[in-house]
């Protein structure tokens, strides 16, 4: 007699199969388990695929939109895709001056859209919006002497938080222009959200300054 594990006993001689011969209710209880294990693997198996083939055409739309606003905005400088900002700050895109990039974070992006409109659908549209305001500020020619003024330690409060507000309307205000396409209530949504914290350092600094 041969045992095989998992299955039950039987003789060597018998044909499992056979017409004449009807499975036992353990060995039909045996075949269903080894076929819902097989089904199993199978669907995990094609879950996994799927999620490959939509983060894969995800990233590819994403590389086309990359695509199409540097070509529409001349500007030469490279855009690395990346899932979130090195020290965990839920940052959507990054300009580096010094080095003449753009580093866009595309989970944190996601994040951003769904806790801003309450879903993702309009992924797209949001990475959009943040991909022209990183380049709004690469197009800033007026961007090196505001960062050059914020770092006079003498400077105020108040003139320090205008300067920080007038860097980022002046990237949104090129953004406006550069994606014409994206209706203007989406675009109000995701700048007001933008600068909310700018605007509130202002007038607390404009406070602060007119009781001093």
């Amino acid at each position: 007699m041969t045992v095989k594990r998992g299955l039950p006993s039987m003789n060597v001689g018998r044909p499992f199969l056979a017409a004449n011969m009807p499975l036992t209710r353990m060995e039909i209880a045996c075949l269903l388990v080894a076929f819902l294990q097989i089904a199993r693997i199978i669907a995990i198996e094609i879950w996994n695929s799927r999620g490959d083939w939509e983060s894969a055409l995800e990233k590819l739309n994403l590389n086309r939109i990359v695509d199409q606003l540097l070509q529409r905005s001349g500007l030469e400088l490279s855009v690395r895709l990346e899932m979130r900002f090195e020290d965990g700050r839920l940052i959507g895109g990054k300009y580096g001056m010094i080095s003449r990039s753009v580093t866009m974070y595309t989970e944190v992006i996601q994040e951003q859209c769904l806790q801003l409109f309450g879903s993702v659908g309009r992924m797209e549209d949001y990475f959009t919006v943040v991909l022209a305001h990183e380049l709004g500020h690469a197009a800033d020619a007026d961007l090196p002497r505001l960062c050059e003024e914020l770092e006079d330690a003498a400077m105020s409060g108040e003139r320090r938080t205008r300067i920080a507000l007038q860097i980022e309307e002046n990237a949104w205000n090129y953004a406006l222009a550069l994606v014409p396409e994206v209706d203007a209530a989406f675009f109000s949504i995701v700048i007001d959200e933008s600068l909310l914290a700018y605007r509130i350092q202002v007038e607390e600094a404009a406070a602060a300054a007119a009781t001093a």
